[in-house]
Order: C-alpha cells, then structure tokens, then sequence
C-alpha cells in the first residue's frame, strides 16, 4: 500500500508542477501557441524524468515490472487530473484535450519502462 500511495504521490506532482508551468507562462498559449507547446513538453520530460529517478532510488529490483506500474498510473493520474481541471473547470473541449495535451501524456508510461528495461538490462550484463 505504501508503494501505490508513494506512486499516486509522486504522479500527482508530476501534473501539479506542470500544471504551475503551464499556469506561469500560460501568455504565450494565445500569442505563441506552438512555442508554449514546445516548452510544455520540454518541461514534462525534465519534470517526469527528475520524478522518475527520484522514485527509483529506492526500488531495488524488477525495474521493468515496475515501469509498467508508474507508467501506468502516473498517466492515469495526469489524465484524471485534467479532465478534472483543464476539461471539467476550464471547459476545454474533450476532444481537443486529447488531441492537443492528452496523448502527450503517452511520453510517460515510455519513460518509465525505458528507465527500467535500462535498469534491468544493467543487472543481468553484471
């Protein structure tokens, strides 16, 4: 329980700094749209790797298995978050959620199983 709990915590930072990104340079959404994209997913690449190697310091094996549970509910929880936020308080058509913002949260779940096939990887060349 205590591994679900630190994943859903760690998952909801993740959105929560995003979100304040996303909220500090908001401007460029309707001057620069494509620039305020491009920093966006910058900004969730640094973010979600920082939490990612955050998080596995303290795991000790089966790194893919658990890239596949990070994954997964870091991407569940990003997704809930905003159709709570961005869909359900701020009225951004759902369709246009996913297409603009949603699908990028697929980066996620390739990270983290990328980090841990990497991690395995290491162990069994040892």
């Amino acid at each position: 329980m205590k591994r679900i709990l630190k994943i859903l915590l760690f998952g909801s930072l993740v959105w929560l700094i995003l979100f304040i990104i996303g909220f500090l340079i908001f401007p460029l959404y309707q001057s620069q749209n494509l620039l305020f994209k491009t920093i966006m997913v910058i900004a969730g690449a640094l973010v979600g790797m920082g939490m990612l190697i955050l998080y596995y310091r303290k795991v000790e094996s089966n790194f893919t298995l658990e890239g596949i549970w990070v994954g997964v509910i870091w991407l569940a929880v990003n997704i809930i978050l905003d159709l709570i936020v961005l869909v359900g308080i701020f009225e951004n058509p759902l369709g246009e959620y996913f297409i603009g913002t949603g699908l990028r949260y697929l980066n996620i779940p390739v990270m983290s199983i990328g980090v841990g096939l990497i991690l395995d990887s290491k162990i069994a060349t040892k």
